[in-house]
């Protein structure tokens, strides 16, 4: 079996690679598919040699390994079956107002929602609990944490316009970045998310690696670049809760656990959740797609106004792990709860058209814009929902960017300029 996840791993990894060297161009669909190859090739890999003593590999970890190749299969089907009808996103000329309009949404949002825990600093101390779902402090304003997210936004599009030639209003551009930038790492904290300043991390590599790609940098050295900052990315995200209880101020002894390890017990999830999905439709319990698609919706909505009714997979799986906090589940483990065995069949396949729709959308080839901010926030996304795949937790973290999107619609719809 490690052998088979290592074939796996490096039949599509050196495809990829080779691929985007002779097209001379990287797509969505091709980090997807790096992505995949790490879920259901290297990782399970580690985690089976690195933690043997606490998973065997048995009959069901073959049989959802053959699962995950259905998966990929389909995904590509779908990929290969979508249209290449190119999708136009209008260019705009507010970018800088957009940014803006979102980092004062932000910062007003931020002062109302952190009132109940008497203000910016001390509602610091709550973000583990809050997280968790184990605040004891009722804040009837909880909603507008969704909002917070867009401060990456708004980081995005000053990064884009600091890019760029223009002089104009440079310093004030670079003053607000980094203001946004502040703003970011206090959602972060807020959220106790190690993942999200991955995230946003990776964004903004991106965003400079298609800067440097349309000025005729090679792709080669490019890809070494990627290599390379993708490398510094996951040490910050491995040692994230030591960076944020160092801007907290908050005592900590330093994990002696190797890289290794860190790594095998960042993504264990996955091999509990193979495991947990398998024993699921083993047992003929009832498909999981209606509730899933139906608590999607309660991801914006105010639980103070509504309750969610629906029990979303990663409740349903975390109450089966147990523990505190929630049990994230992947695209094929999501896909078997849904819809058992046809499952990888059916989920990955529109998965696939999905990707499809974000490799169409028209981009300039000569300088990075609006569009391309588009592209890559949707690439970067889509590849964490191979990973950490729910439709609660995809519109949850899409909602930034459909606000975003819809702030920018808006002032260039009045063809409001800043200069």
């Amino acid at each position: 079996m490690i052998i088979l996840y290592l074939i796996f791993f490096l039949l599509i990894i050196s495809n990829e690679v080779i691929k985007i060297i002779n097209l001379n161009e990287i797509k969505c669909i091709n980090l997807i598919r790096i992505v995949y190859s790490f879920c259901y090739g290297l990782l399970p890999c580690v985690i089976y040699i690195n933690k043997s003593y606490m998973y065997n590999l048995d009959g069901n970890s073959f049989l959802f390994f053959l699962f995950s190749i259905i998966g990929y299969l389909f995904l590509n089907i779908g990929y290969l079956c979508k249209s290449s009808k190119k999708i136009k996103i209008k260019k705009g000329h507010s970018i800088f107002m957009t940014a803006n309009v979102c980092l004062i949404i932000v910062a007003i949002m931020i002062l109302i929602w952190t009132k109940p825990y008497g203000g910016v600093i001390k509602a610091l101390a709550y973000a583990n609990s809050i997280r968790m779902g184990i605040s004891r402090v009722n804040n009837p304003y909880s909603f507008l944490l969704r909002f917070f997210s867009l401060s990456l936004f708004c980081s995005y599009l000053y990064f884009l316009e600091l890019l760029k030639k223009e002089k104009t209003y440079r310093y004030s551009k670079l003053i607000l970045f980094l203001f946004s930038v502040i703003i970011s790492i206090y959602t972060m904290l807020i959220n106790d998310s190690r993942i999200m300043i991955g995230f946003f991390l990776m964004t903004l590599m991106l965003i400079n690696i298609f800067e440097k790609k349309k000025e005729g940098v090679p792709l080669k050295k490019i890809l070494c670049r990627f290599i390379v900052y993708s490398f510094f990315i996951l040490l910050i995200v491995m040692n994230a809760d030591y960076i944020y209880k160092i801007i907290k101020g908050v005592t900590f002894e330093v994990d002696s656990s190797s890289f290794i390890d860190t790594v095998s017990n960042e993504f264990t999830f996955i091999i509990e959740a193979s495991k947990n999905s398998m024993n699921y439709i083993f047992n003929f319990n009832k498909l999981r797609i209606v509730d899933d698609i139906c608590s999607a919706p309660f991801a914006v909505l105010p639980s103070s106004i509504i309750e969610n009714p629906f029990v979303s997979v990663w409740d349903f799986n975390s109450s089966i792990t147990g523990g505190y906090g929630q049990s994230p589940t992947d695209i094929i483990s999501t896909s078997l709860y849904e819809l058992s065995f046809i499952g990888p069949i059916i989920v990955p396949f529109f998965y696939g058209m999905f990707i499809k729709v974000i490799d169409n959308i028209s981009r300039n080839k000569n300088e990075i814009n609006y569009q391309d901010i588009i592209f890559i926030i949707l690439v970067v996304y889509s590849a964490k929902f191979i990973i950490y795949f729910e439709y609660y937790n995809a519109i949850a973290n899409l909602f930034f960017l459909f606000i975003g999107h819809i702030i920018f619609k808006l002032i260039n719809s009045k063809k409001i300029k800043i200069y």
